[in-house]
């Protein structure tokens, strides 16, 4: 983000005003998966293996998702 921050000549103050929503309910949401996954870490140790390839599973797809939708809206673009 930095780098980002950097080469687009933002200054952070800039930045921060534009994503400060977002950073207040960071905290929360933190908290709010981390309660649940502490309470049931040996559940969650149990299953890492199953848990890190449906991780896995899901950036690749979510990924591809977003390429593949990108291309359509490409193409429908192209052909107006």
């Amino acid at each position: 983000m930095g780098a980002l921050l950097r080469l687009t000549a933002t200054d952070y103050q800039t930045y921060f005003n534009g994503v400060q929503f977002v950073h207040f309910l960071l905290g929360p949401a933190t908290v709010a998966v981390g309660v649940p996954l502490y309470r049931n870490r040996a559940l969650v140790r149990r299953n890492l293996l199953p848990m890190s390839a449906a991780l896995i599973v899901g950036s690749i797809v979510a990924v591809a998702s977003a390429v593949g939708i990108g291309s359509i809206i490409r193409d429908l673009i192209g052909t107006i």
